[in-house]
């Protein structure tokens, strides 16, 4: 059975053989969190923490159709970080010669970056980048 309506992007995916392909990054906090608990009376229990306060930080993105999923682990997100996953772990799983990916990405401040902009455009030959609304 067909579907009732596909997007334009969908369509432009399936004429092109290409790849339907979303990013997004999450960053995860490691820190200790302490609640309130059940104890006996008078006896505090304690609770070992290191004190640190850190994160993971990761880049992702998914292909819609197969499901192929890449991430990266990172310590900050910014243009240099984001160029170092585009090159060395989105690329390498979407690009196919002669197919295009069409990559979908949020506005996050590090995607408007001149490095940024400069690595989409070198790769504008099999990559057309969407930026979802604001």
């Amino acid at each position: 059975m067909a579907a009732l309506h596909v997007s334009p992007l969908e369509k432009k995916t399936a004429e092109q053989k290409g790849k339907l392909v979303f990013e997004d990054e999450a960053s995860f906090r490691q820190d200790s969190t302490l609640y309130r608990t059940w104890s006996r009376v008078g006896q505090q229990p304690l609770v070992a923490v290191t004190g640190a306060r850190e994160s993971a930080k990761i880049f992702g993105c998914v292909e819609v159709y197969d499901a192929t999923f890449v991430y990266d682990d990172d310590e900050v997100f910014n243009g240099g970080k984001y160029v170092d996953f585009l090159d060395g772990k989105m690329a390498p799983c979407f690009y196919r010669p002669g197919r295009k990916v069409i990559y979908i990405h949020d506005n996050a401040s590090y995607h408007k970056e001149q490095e940024v902009q400069e690595w989409f455009h070198t790769n504008r030959k099999w990559l057309e980048v969407e930026p979802l609304p604001a």
